[in-house]
């Protein structure tokens, strides 16, 4: 396993269990409130992919021309999915970065790398 293949790996350990801590947060805290549970997984899962595509585009110099290509290369047997929906993630690309959206609209965007909603807090925009 090479230096690239080892970050690569670390940062999708680190990123797996940052989610699972925010899962767990939010399940203590909320209960038997789904749509919560839902809203946060959907935003740790756009965190992942934005994590992913940046990775790529370090190795690469070029980002990925849709998610496949960045879940294959993060070694991702099924592509991640909205909880919500079951649907895959939006992933616009053009001349300024890229966007990964919540296909159904409900949990926010990551543009190059930044959430649009605040930490522990539900909100979101079009972008």
């Amino acid at each position: 396993m090479g230096a690239s293949d080892r970050r690569r790996s670390r940062a999708s350990f680190l990123l797996v269990i940052i989610g699972a801590i925010m899962l767990a947060a939010v399940m203590g805290c909320s209960g038997d409130n789904g749509e919560l549970i839902d809203q946060e997984t959907c935003r740790a899962n756009m965190n992942v992919l934005s994590t992913d595509i940046i990775v790529y585009h370090s190795i690469h110099g070029r980002w990925p021309e849709d998610l496949a290509e960045a879940e294959a290369y993060a070694r991702r047997r099924e592509p991640l999915v909205c909880p919500s929906s079951g649907e895959c993630y939006e992933y616009d690309l053009s001349d300024s970065g890229y966007v990964v959206s919540c296909p159904c609209g409900l949990h926010g965007f990551v543009s190059m790398g930044r959430p649009n909603w605040v930490v522990g807090g539900t909100e979101s925009s079009t972008p």
